[in-house]
């Protein structure tokens, strides 16, 4: 999930924590920022915490890709 607040009120204490990975950024989109961040802390996790199988990671053309 990416949006602009760095601590968004559906997020805050009293309410209960969102199970997605929370990224944020200016315009709320992916950026090369995001991207490598999303990529070491969710999809690099999950494959270490038990892939059995190949896995392959396709991304279209945004820059943030590269």
């Amino acid at each position: 999930m990416i949006c602009k607040a760095k601590k968004p009120l559906c997020l805050k204490p009293l309410r209960r924590d969102c199970r997605l990975p929370y990224f944020s950024e200016q315009s709320a989109w992916m950026d090369g920022i995001v991207f490598k961040s999303w990529f070491v802390t969710v999809f690099l996790r999950a494959l270490r915490a038990g892939a059995r199988l190949p896995v392959a990671l396709i991304s279209d053309k945004c820059g943030a890709h590269e």
